[in-house]
């Protein structure tokens, strides 16, 4: 009976009670993690003068920092059809040239 009952897991065994209690949570704190390392990843880098909430959609040229449009030292505060233009006039002379 007890090779039985080994074989379907109905046994207390060694590591029962870890799983049964606080190993049961070693999930939950791998998700946890996770989210707070995605979200850090994605926030702007900008500590000044405390950390920056927004999203760091806007890559730091020569850096491998993203800012937020408010920390970014070259995005405007609105964009219009004539920073577009130029942007693409640039990028296309750039393209051009190499």
């Amino acid at each position: 009976m007890n090779l039985l009952a080994h074989v379907f897991g109905l046994d207390p065994g060694y590591w029962a009670n870890f799983w049964s209690g606080i190993g049961s949570c070693l999930g939950e704190f791998t998700l946890v993690g996770g989210a707070t390392a995605l979200y850090k990843r994605h926030t702007c880098h900008v500590n000044s003068p405390r950390f920056c909430w927004r999203p760091g959609t806007h890559p730091v040229v020569g850096t491998a920092f993203k800012a937020c449009a408010k920390h970014h030292p070259t995005v405007p505060d609105r964009i219009s059809a004539e920073h577009i233009a130029d942007a693409h006039a640039e990028q296309a002379a750039r393209s051009r040239d190499s």
